[in-house]
């Protein structure tokens, strides 16, 4: 079901870079077995606030950053094999 109201496109944006930092402190920050599903969430969050940012932009007849659209590619291609 679609969001009735969809975020604002720099909200979703914030949430993008948020997402990536979350990564990078997680990729840094923990070891062992809890950091390994801490850092495998952190990356999921990514991906979907990579899949919103693009569809809002899409939404909006904006063009995709082509560094945005190969960023998302790859997170699709690493969450179809899990």
């Amino acid at each position: 079901m679609s969001d009735p109201h969809p975020a604002p496109l720099g909200t979703l944006g914030r949430r993008v870079r948020d997402a990536r930092t979350h990564v990078s402190e997680r990729r840094h920050g923990l070891t062992g077995h809890a950091g390994h599903i801490e850092f495998a969430h952190a990356q999921r969050d990514l991906w979907q606030a990579l899949e919103a940012y693009v569809s809002k932009l899409e939404l909006e007849g904006l063009p995709v950053p082509r560094t945005i659209r190969s960023e998302l590619q790859l997170h699709r291609e690493l969450f179809s094999r899990r």
